[in-house]
This record gives structure tokens, C-alpha cells and sequence, in this order.
């Protein structure tokens, strides 16, 4: 037992884990409880809107189970964790994980791994802690061969390990792992709170910071990244690009990306993390039309010709072709409902 508690109720237990955590509060309590009467599950899926904070949820829990027997708070044993021996967090920054990351495979020599594969981090005994804890980020970023090569540790996983994914995206992930996890929907917060946030970090305030928060979706991430002074400027200008919906506007819409891009840095790489930002913005523009009415299935379809160009982007295939294509097909979408 991580409690000396025989039995622990919702209305105590949260108020002693998560604290860095917010607008989660059924969530975290059920965590919380399930963690004090030492009844986890082998595998956690949390779910989420981009910047709701479903990584930071998976790293807490990490956290609290790694550090549970010391009694450190939330905030110092998350900065604790990439250091602990018994952690392992696959990284964010590669548009696929592959099975080489699960399994001991060779590795593609472009791919510098700096982790054990998942599988044999796994079936290690713990060094410190109860447990050895996996955190996979963006978990849909598996190809077909690591999901499945993945999917057998679920099935039969090892006695003392746990694994959390995250995702922003279930449906482009294997339906089977899925299965084998259990879902924790991180909730978007409510405008109100995002507002006061970002009001008590001074970067708005008033109305501003109520009409970014409304626009985030209950993403504090994606509000935060609004109220920056670039990205705010990029959205007041893709909703004016957005305004003229043909073929001539969708090129329109593909040569301001590209010149933004551009701007941005001398070196492709930034400019290329620039334009991926953009492509995020008018998935937050086809996503507000949505609520307003837009065709689910013609979302749907913008909604995936972006994704494909951030992968295209991220696998160098040239910058202008990637945005022109992508302000095309979404243009041609979104025509297609009458939007």
C-alpha cells in the first residue's frame, strides 16, 4: 500500500498528488485513489487536444509512482524524473517511432537512440523504485511493425512496469493497443481559467486573454502560444487568408506560409518548425468552423491533408510544395462543404 490509509476517498486523496495539475479534478482523484491502493493498471492512455496537458498528466503520475515512498512534491519530482533509473521517455522530436525503439533492432543510422529499447527497459528488474515506468509521447507516431512488436508487451507485460502513452490522435493509432490501455481523457479546461492564467502570467490580460482562451479550445499550451507575439500575428493573418476560399486563395494562403516560414530563421530547420506551427493554426481555424457547423467529413479531410504535410515536412521534403499542396487540398475540402 502507498497509504497507511486502509481506505482512501476522492474528496482527500487528490489533494495530496498532482499538484501542479489543473481543471482535472475527476481525473486525478481516480488516479490518485487507484495509485494509494497500489490497484494500477499495466498501461495508461491519456487523451487530449494538443497543449491540454495530457503529457504533463502522464509525467505526474510518472512521478508519483516513482517517487511516491519519499513524499516529494509534484513540481520537484517531476524535475527529478529524467534522471531516475527506473524512467524512460521516448523523445517527441522524430515524426515516427520506430520498432527499432521498441525492440533490439538496428537502428538506422540517422536515428542517434540514446535509450534501451522499451522492451528490454521493461523487462529489467527496478533499480530504486516498485516499478519501471515507460512514457511514450504522441503514442500514434508508431508505425504499423513497432505497434504491433509493442502490442505483445501489452498483452503479456512484465510484473513490475508501467507504460503511459499520450495522444492527440487515438484513431491513427493500432484500435488493439488501444484496447489493452486504460483511457484517461484529459478534459479541455474552461475559458475562464485558461483567461486567469494567462492574466497571472502577464501575457494578457481583460478581454484579449478571454478571446485567446476561447479560441485555445481549453488548451492552456496552444492559449500560451497564441499570446505570444508571433503567433498571435500569425493567426490574425491566416483569418484573413482564410476569408477567400479558391484555388487562387489557397495559393495565396501557401505563399504567406511559406514567406512567414522564412522569416523566421535562416536555417531550414527553424523555418521548417515554423511552418508546422502555421499548418497547426489552420487546423485550429478547420476546427473552430467545425463547432460553427462545417461538415464533419470535410474537416476530416483538411483535417488529414495537414497532418500528412507535417509529416512530409518533417521527412525534408521542400518546403514550398509541402504548403502549396496542403492550402490546396484544404481549400478544396472545406469548398466542398461550402464553408
Amino acid at each position: 500500500m502507498r497509504f497507511s490509509t486502509p481506505e482512501v476517498s476522492r474528496s482527500n486523496v487528490s489533494k495530496h498528488m498532482f499538484d501542479s495539475i489543473l481543471g482535472q479534478e475527476e481525473t486525478l482523484a481516480d488516479l490518485a485513489i487507484e495509485t494509494a491502493r497500489d490497484r494500477l493498471n499495466h498501461a495508461y492512455l491519456f487523451e487530449g487536444s494538443q497543449g491540454s496537458g495530457r503529457l504533463t498528466l502522464a509525467r505526474a503520475f510518472a512521478a508519483r509512482t516513482l517517487y511516491a515512498e519519499e513524499g516529494i512534491a509534484d513540481k520537484a519530482a517531476a524535475a527529478r524524473l529524467p534522471n531516475h533509473p527506473d524512467y524512460l521517455e521516448l523523445p517527441r522530436d522524430v515524426p515516427m517511432l520506430g520498432v527499432h525503439r521498441f525492440a533490439p533492432r538496428q537502428r538506422p543510422k540517422t536515428e542517434p537512440m540514446e535509450h534501451p529499447p522499451v522492451l528490454t527497459f521493461l523487462h529489467l528488474k527496478p533499480v530504486t523504485a516498485d516499478r519501471r515506468v515507460c512514457v511514450i509521447p504522441d503514442a500514434e507516431r508508431m508505425g504499423p511493425e513497432a505497434a504491433n512488436t509493442f502490442l505483445k508487451t501489452l498483452e503479456e507485460p512484465p510484473g513490475q512496469s508501467l507504460i503511459l502513452l499520450t495522444t492527440n490522435a487515438r484513431d491513427r493509432m493500432l484500435r488493439t493497443v488501444v484496447s489493452r490501455c486504460r483511457r484517461v481523457r484529459v478534459a479541455p479546461l474552461a475559458a475562464e481559467l485558461i483567461a486567469k492564467l494567462l492574466s497571472d502570467r502577464g501575457l494578457a490580460s481583460g478581454e484579449d486573454a478571454l478571446a485567446i482562451a476561447t479560441v485555445a479550445e481549453g488548451s492552456l499550451g496552444v492559449a500560451m502560444d497564441l499570446a505570444s507575439g508571433d503567433t498571435l500575428e500569425h493567426w490574425r493573418w491566416l483569418n484573413e487568408a482564410m476569408a477567400e476560399l479558391t484555388p487562387g486563395g489557397a495559393l495565396r494562403l501557401a505563399q504567406g506560409m511559406e514567406e512567414r516560414a522564412r522569416a523566421s530563421s535562416s536555417e531550414g530547420r527553424v523555418q521548417r518548425r515554423t511552418a508546422v506551427r502555421l499548418l497547426d493554426l489552420v487546423s485550429l481555424w478547420v476546427r473552430q468552423r467545425l463547432r460553427q457547423g462545417l461538415d464533419p467529413r470535410s474537416a476530416a479531410m483538411a483535417m488529414d491533408a495537414l497532418w500528412q504535410a507535417g509529416l512530409q515536412l518533417s521527412a525534408n521534403v521542400r518546403l514550398g510544395l509541402v504548403l502549396q499542396a496542403a492550402a490546396l487540398e484544404t481549400i478544396a475540402a472545406l469548398r466542398r462543404s461550402g464553408a
